[in-house]
This record gives structure tokens, sequence and C-alpha cells, in this order.
């Protein structure tokens, strides 16, 4: 059985409701201090619109897991997966299904579905299917004080928002629609 760490991390500009989802996936046998850089070039990164933060954490989290069943041969399943995220909602989502699923994914007061509630469930449905863990991880460690996995999950960090400064770089034409729109 293969045992391979995914990263997962994203950066998002309400205004706009865009984002970037990155991740990284990493086989356990190369998580040693020797391989760091070459592992760096790995990550992965994906434009996300119409999306929130606690939307684009799930989204990215859905979306990787789609390409690394991709890059894994039949043959080498089944796999451990572990889950490595600074995202508390996302880490959050495995206590919480019970009490979700109770409630078929409706507010209490309201009783009307949650805004996420599919990306909810298909959260579940693939935790089912992947069996995997999560591990939340602090953000933003000072580097004298990070291990392996936090080193790793900054590469994952960086190039997300790396990827969303540099679209909204790209496209100046946002902020002049926004500017527009706020003084209408």
């Amino acid at each position: 059985m293969h045992t391979l760490s995914l990263f997962t991390d994203v950066s998002c500009n309400p205004k706009f409701q865009i984002g970037f989802g990155a991740y990284l996936l990493v086989a356990d046998l190369d998580l040693n201090a020797d391989r760091m850089e070459l592992i760096k070039d790995r990550v992965k990164y994906k434009k996300f619109d119409f999306t929130s933060s606690t939307k684009l954490e799930i989204e990215t989290l859905l979306w990787a897991l789609q390409e690394v069943k991709k890059i894994i041969p039949k043959s080498d399943w089944p796999v451990r997966l572990t889950l490595y995220t600074d995202s508390q909602g996302l880490a959050g989502l495995p206590d919480r299904r019970a009490k979700l699923e109770q409630l078929n994914f409706k507010s209490i007061g309201k009783n009307r579905e949650l805004n996420q509630a599919a990306l909810y469930r298909k959260f579940y449905r693939a935790s089912d299917r992947w069996q995997f863990k999560v591990v939340k991880l602090k953000g933003h460690f000072k580097s004298l004080k990070k291990d392996t996995f936090q080193t790793l999950f900054t590469y994952v960090d960086k190039r997300s928002r790396k990827e969303l400064k540099s679209y909204l770089k790209e496209n100046p034409l946002l902020n002049t629609i926004r500017d527009s729109l706020i003084s209408i």
C-alpha cells in the first residue's frame, strides 16, 4: 500500500469571487530534506471562479483528489492518504458530519439548505472513498520553526498566493470594473 501526503491551500479574492487552489502530492518515501527543492516544483494550481474562501477550500481538495486519481495506476491501489491543510473549516468537516447529515444539510433556524451543502456531500463521499485522514497545520510559521510538513505546506501556500496576485496584476480591468460598480 502506498502512503501519500496531500497538501492543499487556497488564495481567494472575495471582491471578484475568484481564487486559486493549489496542491502538492508527496509519497511519504520522498519526505526527506534532501528532496525538498525538487518537490517544490511539483505544486499544481487551478483558478476557480464564483467562489469564496470556504467554498474554495473544498473545491480545491475535490479537484486535487480527481487529479491524484488520474496519476495513480489502479495497480497501486489502495492508497493511504493524509490531507494537510491550514483550513479550520476543512479540518472540522469530519467532526461535523453526523450533525450535518442529521439536519439533512439544513440550517437549524430557517430550515433552509446550507450554502455549501452540495460540496459538503461531495466531501463526505470522497472521504468515504479515499478514507483520508485530515491534519490541520498551523499556517505561516517562521522558517526556523518549520518541520518537513510545514515546509511542504508553505510551498503550496506561496503558490496559491503567487498565482492570485499574478492573475490580478495581469487583469487590471477587474479593478476598473470594481471601481465603476462602486461609483454607481
